[in-house]
């Protein structure tokens, strides 16, 4: 734990239906087939499209890209996505979809249908209606082991698994730690057991990167020297997302695949315009719900917040979600509502809560949903925004305890400041990386006054 090394990553092809993915792509390399990548517009689905895009190039075989768009397309493989994606490239022979895929049963048995071999690699939860048809589905949640991967961890394990079928000498996998601990850490999965271990490799590596594109982004960030997981999380993490929340997120993509500084410092000046206009919509948005909060009664009274507005932008409303659920602590999901009555809801939880299985329970007046248990989110009309608020709050009340709505900080250990030496961080260091499920420890030390 305190000093683990790349020699102990565990076999690859133990992951769910890893062995029929690995087999067909090989079979796309040889083919020279028509593949399409079809990914997120998260953080960790753009790191996932350039690892696998890397990992095929360096076969011999190039890739289309595509990423659909928050406002027109709307989240992983729809209908619409889908159609676009023939209009851009063609009929593919094979399409990979990336972070997304699980739960569209429908989509995938429409490219069954028209002859589109699909694989997917994804790390979200099963559709209670099962899994989807498709050639492969290498998702751990199909098994008992590996759940705390993301979709930018598990490319990492298709690579090492293809490179196990078919060694190429030109292809150093370690070089990819850098895209892997950015997807991981920003898509907050828990940094335990292999996730640790690629992370903290990652952010080495990181810190050396030869990407021009994350040069320049670290460099408009102020990323200098050492890189931890709060430099993701609070300055790299929200400038790659920018793009894909308030237009599209091809721009974080390119910059992670630019070959020349010149590109990579242009992408990296667009992703920081992006991102100074989200903090503008989001400070609205905030705004906007604060107001609201003040008048649901006293918060003691309330098992789990859900608001919606027809003024909120839906690329920011995850963001003011996850404030509100800390400020709050309950659930909270918003509602961003369209011109046709439909709303887009994302929402943030507390531990104890499942987001997915309260989702499941108030699925009558929903039009979908779907996500993690931390992290989810729903399509909702905006006439029945009432009864599921009603629904959800019912089953938050039932799932959790007064202990469990009650906030509290935890203390790790109690400390005296002598004991803070130089020889106490050095070994405090070998605790790191500090994210989900291994968070940075908190000390108290007593009788301690500020000098004014």
């Amino acid at each position: 734990f305190l000093v683990p090394k790349l020699a102990t990553l565990g076999d690859p092809t133990v992951l769910p239906e890893m062995n029929a993915a690995v087999e067909r792509m090989l079979q796309a390399v040889d083919n020279k087939e028509n593949v399409v990548l079809y990914g997120d517009y998260d953080v960790d689905g753009v790191t996932s499209m350039a690892l696998m895009h890397l990992i095929l190039k360096a076969y011999g075989l190039d890739t289309h890209l595509f990423l659909p768009t928050r406002m027109e397309e709307g989240y992983g493989l729809s209908h619409d996505g889908i159609a676009k994606c023939y209009e851009q490239f063609g009929k593919p022979d094979l399409l990979i979809a990336l972070d997304c895929g699980t739960t569209s049963l429908t989509e995938v048995a429409r490219l069954k249908a028209e002859g589109v071999d699909c694989v997917i690699v994804d790390h979200h939860e099963l559709s209670p209606l099962g899994k989807p048809d498709c050639l492969a589905l290498v998702n751990p949640k199909l098994g008992k082991d590996h759940h705390y991967f993301c979709t930018a961890g598990l490319v990492f394990k298709v690579s090492h698994a293809l490179l196990k079928a078919r060694m190429l000498e030109s292809y150093d996998l370690k070089e990819t730690l850098d895209l892997v601990a950015l997807g991981t850490v920003a898509d907050l999965v828990p940094l335990i057991d292999e996730n640790r271990l690629l992370v903290r490799r990652g952010l080495e590596a990181l810190a050396q990167t030869t990407r021009h594109g994350l040069k320049a982004l670290k460099q408009i960030a102020g990323v200098e020297g050492l890189v931890q997981t709060h430099h993701v999380g609070f300055r790299l993490g929200p400038r790659l997302n920018a793009a894909g929340r308030l237009d599209t997120a091809a721009t974080a993509l390119n910059l992670l695949l630019a070959d020349n500084d010149a590109l990579g410092t242009e992408l990296a000046e667009q992703l920081e315009a992006h991102n100074k206009d989200r903090q503008n919509v989001e400070h609205a948005v905030h705004a906007e719900a604060e107001a609201m909060l003040a008048n649901i009664g006293e918060i003691d009274q309330v098992s789990a917040i859900v608001l919606g507005s027809r003024n909120w932008h839906p690329g920011v409303i995850g963001i003011v979600a996850s404030r509100i659920s800390r400020l709050c602590h309950r659930p909270t999901i918003l509602v961003s509502i369209d011109e046709n009555g439909v709303g887009k809801g994302s929402g943030r939880s507390i531990p104890g809560f499942s987001l997915v299985a309260a989702i499941e329970i108030c699925t009558e007046h929903l039009l979908g949903g779907g996500g993690h248990a931390m992290a989810a989110g729903i399509s909702v009309k905006e006439e029945n925004i009432d009864a599921f608020r009603t629904a959800f709050q019912n089953a938050a009340r039932e799932a959790l305890s007064k202990e469990e709505m009650t906030a509290v900080l935890e203390l790790d250990a109690e400390v005296r400041l002598r004991d803070l030496s130089l020889n106490f961080f050095e070994s405090y260091k070998l605790l790191e990386p500090f994210g989900q499920k291994n968070t940075e420890p908190l000390f108290l030390c007593r009788r301690v006054n500020p000098r004014l």
